[in-house]
């Protein structure tokens, strides 16, 4: 854990017990990807010191701990996959603890977190509220060939997302790609407006809770979603018009709700 160690892979191995509580005030780490090994117990509290973490993955293991709340004054985090561990309790993020304006990816699908959806933290998720730096061609959601000839427009990591249904193995992840997956938990209340202001989300996956209430209409604010996954709620109401503004829209799941009244027509439905 020295200085010059920017990056620890050791995914899909044997490793089991806790994560040592040992990480320096000097650490380095950019990335740390522990997935699908057998580590347990809580996330260790000197993990803060690695003030330059960028990416950090522990899904796949039996983690027991609650939503690591210590690690948000670390403000360079882009990727935290939490994936299927035994996380719990609720999600937070108050207004005197610091954020991840460049986060990217939040995966903490199939767990125990329970309550509201985190409104606070979705505020303070800046890195998914506007496009930066490319045009609206130049992010034609990766069918351009733009993206295979610039690669300082990845992060050299690999990473398990469920996109359009499927789960699916990114080598690399693009630095434009964003993600909220927070299905298969219990989370529980009616969707925040506060998701329509994620006006460069490409994927958002809600499904597997206890949802409540309506669908939002500034959810067609969303202009970059390629991917929109509510099923297996209890949502009611009408599918708002304002979703056949997304112009990407190609996976649209509502299964398994309590949904009502005409479905909207044009563009991408």
């Amino acid at each position: 854990m020295s200085q010059t160690l920017g990056v620890l892979d050791v995914r899909r191995n044997n490793y089991s017990g806790p994560l040592p509580d040992v990480f320096p005030i000097t650490c380095n780490l950019k990335t740390l990807d522990l997935n699908e090994n057998a580590l347990t117990d809580r996330i260790p509290k000197s993990l803060t010191n690695c003030r330059a973490m960028e990416v950090l993955d522990l899904g796949n293991n039996q983690i027991l701990d609650i939503f690591p709340l210590l690690l948000t004054n670390i403000l360079t985090f882009h990727v935290l996959v939490l994936r299927s561990d035994k996380f719990r309790g609720h999600i937070e993020c108050p207004e005197n603890i610091g954020a991840w304006p460049v986060i990217q990816i939040v995966d903490v699908a199939s767990n125990n977190f329970s309550s509201e959806l985190p409104k606070q933290c979705l505020t303070k998720w800046h890195g998914m509220m506007a496009v930066k730096g490319y045009t609206h061609l130049q992010l034609n959601h990766l069918r351009f060939n733009f993206f295979k000839f610039n690669p300082s427009l990845y992060y050299q990591d690999a990473l398990t997302v469920t996109n359009k249904g499927l789960e699916m193995e990114l080598e690399m992840i693009l630095t434009v790609f964003t993600s909220i997956d927070f299905s298969s938990n219990q989370f529980c209340g009616e969707i925040p407006i506060e998701l329509g202001q994620l006006k460069s989300l490409y994927v958002l996956n809600l499904s597997k809770n206890a949802l409540g209430g309506q669908i939002l209409s500034s959810l067609g604010n969303l202009q970059q979603l390629e991917s929109l996954d509510f099923s297996n709620n209890s949502l009611n109401g009408a599918i708002p018009t304002s979703l056949t503004n997304l112009n990407f829209l190609s996976f649209l799941n509502f299964s398994h709700n309590q949904l009502s009244g005409k479905i909207p027509t044009g563009y991408q439905i």
